[in-house]
C-alpha cells in the first residue's frame, strides 16, 4: 500500500480550493459578534466626531471644514447605527481581499476597538480602582453586547491581508 499518496488527505489543494475562503475566523467571529450584537440591540457610536466637530467650530479657520465634517459625522452614524449588521457585512468583506475596509466597518458597527475597551477599562480603574474595573470587566464580557464586542475585537486582530 502507498502511503505517501495520503499525506494530502486534508489538506486543501491550493491551485484549486486555497482561494475560496481567506480569513475564516475572523469571519466566523464578525458573524457571531454580529448576530450577538443584534440580539442586544447594541449599535455603534461615533461621538468621537461630535467632539472633533465642536473643536473645528471653535477654530475660525476650520469653520469652512464643519460642513464636510457634518457629511462625515451623518454617514459614519448612520453606518454604526446598524450594529450588528454592518459587523457582518464588515466580516464578509474580511473574505473577499477587502481587509482595511472590513476592519473600518467592523469597528464602526461594534462602536468600540481595543483602545476604545483599553480606556473604559482604564477610566472605571481610575475612578473607582482596579477591583471594581475587574468586576466591571468581568460584568461587560458575560454581557451578550460585551461578547459581541470582544469577538469583533478578536475578528479585527486576526483578520490579516493575503500576499
Amino acid at each position: 500500500m502507498n502511503w505517501s499518496s495520503n499525506r494530502n488527505i486534508g489538506r486543501m489543494n491550493t491551485k484549486t480550493n486555497g482561494d475560496c475562503l481567506r480569513n475564516k475566523v475572523p469571519f466566523l467571529l464578525s458573524v457571531a459578534g454580529g448576530l450577538m450584537l443584534i440580539v442586544s440591540s447594541a449599535a455603534g457610536d461615533v461621538g468621537f466626531l461630535d467632539t472633533i466637530a465642536v473643536i473645528v467650530a471653535s477654530i475660525p479657520e476650520l469653520q469652512p471644514f464643519l460642513e464636510t465634517l457634518e457629511i462625515i459625522r451623518f454617514a459614519l452614524g448612520g453606518l454604526a447605527s446598524l450594529g450588528g449588521n454592518i459587523v457582518i457585512i464588515g466580516g464578509f468583506l474580511l473574505t473577499i481581499d477587502k481587509v482595511t475596509t472590513g476592519k473600518i466597518l467592523i469597528g464602526l458597527g461594534a462602536g468600540m476597538g481595543i483602545f476604545g475597551l483599553v480606556i473604559q477599562i482604564g477610566t472605571v480603574a481610575y475612578t473607582t480602582g482596579l477591583g471594581v474595573a475587574y468586576d466591571w470587566l468581568k460584568a461587560f464580557a458575560t454581557t451578550t453586547s460585551g461578547g459581541g464586542v470582544l469577538c469583533t475585537i478578536a475578528a479585527r486582530l486576526f483578520a490579516r491581508k493575503s500576499k
